[in-house]
This record gives C-alpha cells, structure tokens and sequence, in this order.
C-alpha cells in the first residue's frame, strides 16, 4: 500500500480525483470512461435497437462491439448483461407476468402496463449538455425526430408505435450525480393502454 501511495505521488495524482475524461456516479460508485454522444447512440442502435427483442442478436452484438464488452458470468435471473468501462448493457426477458398481476390485484392497485422484454444501456457521454438538448438530440440520432418526447415523472420516453410483438418505448432516465451520465431504455410492452 506504501508503494502504491508513493507512486501516486510522484505521479501527482490525488488518491481519490477520478480521471478527467470518467464520470463517478455516488449512487453506484462506478468510473466510466465518457465517449461521444454520437458512438453511445451508434452502440444502442446497434445492440439493442436492430434486432430487438431477439436474445441471441443482442449477444451477438454485444461480442462485435468495439467497446470492448465482456458478458457477466452470473447475471440475474431472466438476463443477459455486458459491461464494459464505457458503460453497462443488460438485455433483459419478463419473468413472473402473471404474479405481478395477481400481487396488484391482490393488494387493490390498478394493473400496470408492464414490460415483456426489454434493453438498458448504463452510459456517459463527453458532451455536457442540459436536459432539453440531451433529449432532442437522443430523438433526432436514434429516432430520426420520428417521435414526439413526453415527459415522464423522470426522464423522457417516446412510444414508438406496435410491433408484431407489442408495442415499443424508448426511455431516457437522467442521473441525478452527472449530466453525462444516463440510462437508455428501450421496451417492449404489450399491446393497448395499461388496463
């Protein structure tokens, strides 16, 4: 641990100061290294977007990726994680429909239009941008300005439209620790309003 420290000083280094081109998010004491915003949007169409909601594909492209992921020995049960020093990405597949839905009954809550399959990529980004034109230029690289953005309680979505599958949503969900530092989500959810 001497040595450690003394290399860090002569290298004059502070112990604790992250990298200038990471992000460290308290909430999950991770250090990513920031990329353009145009490569994390590229890297999200490319895994989750092109053939979603095929497992496989999503494997696939995770492995060709050159962000340099490697696929998580023990994900959690029902999917499918890649991580990476740029960031998380975890394909996911609904388990336990029908007790979510006896669970809301059971307790008198009004069902909710819950996921069947869905893509999260945990990223950061070297832009800093606020909110607004983070959100606009999420819709105009991803979505070609296709779809309108609404405002959720945090974050933006954008219904985009059924599927054979279900109906698809992307969702923006913001950090509270840095700007740079986000969640993009894209879902399948089942056909009509939440019941």
């Amino acid at each position: 641990m001497i040595i450690a420290a003394l290399l860090l000083l002569a290298a004059q280094q502070p112990v604790n100061d992250p990298a200038e081109d990471s992000t460290f998010s308290e909430r999950q004491p991770v250090r990513l290294a920031a990329m353009p915003a145009a490569r994390a949007f590229a890297a999200f169409r490319d895994i989750c977007m092109t053939n979603f909601p095929d497992p496989a594909a999503f494997d696939s492209a995770a492995a060709a990726s050159d962000l340099g992921f490697t696929r998580a020995a023990n994900p959690e049960r029902g999917a499918q994680e890649w991580t990476s020093g740029h960031g998380q990405i975890i394909f996911r597949m609904a388990t336990g429909r029908d007790e979510n839905a006896r669970r809301d009954r059971r307790e008198g809550r009004t069902m909710r239009r819950r996921w069947l399959a869905r893509c999260d990529f945990w990223v950061a980004i070297e832009e800093n941008l606020e909110a607004p034109a983070l959100v606009g230029r999420i819709g105009a690289e991803l979505l070609g300005g296709r779809a309108r953005a609404n405002e959720e309680i945090v974050g933006t979505s954008w219904d985009l439209g059924a599927t054979p599958g279900g109906a698809l949503k992307l969702v923006y969900l913001p950090s509270n620790d840095d700007p740079r530092l986000f969640t993009l989500s894209l879902q399948l959810l089942p056909e009509g309003p939440a019941p």
